[in-house]
């Protein structure tokens, strides 16, 4: 009889190898053949063939025979992800509107919206009504499997617990009034910590396990992947450097705010200006990142990460954040880690959200194929 550690092995690989399938079936979106997935994902043929007809008995993957012959004389058969399947919901509240997206199964928008707001203690009203609007175009009998809520804050255990903005939706009150709008399970996750969740997959394959992700838009955030796993901490808070009033990261977020609301912009139209060559603009967001490397530099010191990789809107302003804060690296860190700028990264909170909601959905239908095996006593 094998060990209870054998078959939590066995389950762990049957579990990756769901994972990587369902994967590959996303990224290309059209029908593949099982030659082509087994290519892609570097499992054996018949591997490929075991999880496929397990996901097929589910009702996620759909099969289809191509239009050509196979070296058998036989159409090959071709498999993708059934779209009406489910549909997932994500909603990410920012400080000054509420975002959100409907997806299908395969991760494409069916539709997507945004409401603004004024006053922070408008922002619950707004989401429940945003989420009302989406969820009216979900296509008649599709099922929302899952809404992700990504949130500014600290969220340990997959609530939120702490927030300097939004007091009044904290404590499990914003899942109060948004369960009975979305009747699926909620993910509630914090912006920050999904930004570097997915820059960490959108890295090169060389790249170190272990970074500092630093996300700069409307807001700073920061988020720790140590081999490969996002840290979250003891109490969710692990990389909240913004908390401590005393350090750089607050004096930064003071120097952004105040540059942008004397002129009347955001910081994304602060940062493409710095981009586009306008000095006094150049000077605040050099200013500025400068004074977060330094609200970073014990982070860096405890954590010692090959590298810190800033993402988000700033994007825009070219490689000015990455030189000032390589300089604040190199003048204070015994060992300063690599700073880069990550490419097309304005979308990588909402990059994040998809992986997260996708991981999740991959679970519970392995959970489901899991229990059905052992219903028939496979």
């Amino acid at each position: 009889m094998p060990s209870n550690n054998s078959h939590e092995t066995i389950i762990g690989v049957r579990r990756t190898n769901t994972r990587a399938v369902l994967a590959c079936l996303q990224e290309k979106g059209d029908f593949q053949s099982l030659e082509e997935l087994a290519r892609e994902t570097n499992l054996s043929r018949p591997t490929v063939t075991q999880v496929l007809r397990s996901l097929c008995d589910t009702g996620l993957v759909e099969r289809s025979l191509g239009t050509t012959k196979s070296f058998g004389g036989r159409p090959p058969k071709l498999f993708r992800i059934k779209s009406e399947h489910h549909a997932t919901l994500i909603l990410r509240l920012t400080l000054w509107e509420v975002m959100g997206f409907l997806q299908d199964a395969t991760g494409r928008t069916i539709a997507e919206a945004s409401l603004p707001y004024e006053e922070m203690s408008q922002a619950g009203d707004v989401l429940i009504e945003l989420a009302k609007q989406l969820v009216a175009q979900k296509p008649e009998g599709v099922p929302l499997a899952r809404t992700v809520v990504v949130v500014i804050g600290v969220v340990r255990d997959g609530k939120w617990i702490r927030s300097r903005n939004y007091p009044d939706l904290i404590g499990g009150k914003l899942e109060e009034q948004l369960s009975p709008v979305v009747e699926c399970p909620l993910v509630i996750a914090n912006d920050a910590k999904l930004a570097g969740y997915a820059a960490h997959r959108l890295l090169p394959e060389d790249a170190p396990d272990s970074i500092v992700g630093v996300h700069i838009s409307e807001a700073i955030g920061c988020s720790l992947v140590m081999n490969g796993q996002v840290v979250e901490g003891a109490h969710g808070a692990a990389g909240e450097v913004g908390t401590d009033r005393q350090n750089g990261w607050w004096e930064a977020e003071l120097l952004l705010r105040d540059a942008t609301t004397k002129r009347g912009i955001n910081n994304r139209e602060l940062f493409i200006l710095a981009g586009e060559g306008e000095e006094w603009a150049q000077d605040v967001v050099a200013k500025a990142a400068g004074q977060i490397a330094r609200g970073l530099v014990p982070i860096v010191l405890g954590f010692d990460p090959a590298q810190v990789v800033i993402m988000g809107a700033i994007e825009d302003c070219g490689n000015i954040a990455v030189d000032a804060m390589s300089a604040v690296f190199n003048r204070i860190v015994p060992f300063p880690p690599e700073v880069i700028m990550l490419a097309n990264s304005a979308s990588c909170v909402h990059d994040g959200a998809r992986m997260v909601a996708f991981k999740k959905e991959t679970d519970d239908i392995f959970k489901a194929i899991m229990a059905s095996k052992a219903k028939n006593g496979k």
